[in-house]
């Protein structure tokens, strides 16, 4: 499991850190956990 945000792009990392910041602002939890499924198609 990744647990840092280095393997996304610039554009995912910010967009992820947007989300987290909104969550924090509307419920202010102890702790923020993300579970991510990708459909990777080749």
């Amino acid at each position: 499991m990744k647990t840092s945000l280095s393997h996304l792009s610039e554009n995912k990392q910010y967009e992820v850190r947007r989300i987290v910041d909104i969550i924090q602002e509307v419920v202010n939890p102890e702790k923020t956990y993300f579970f991510i499924a990708y459909d990777i198609k080749v």
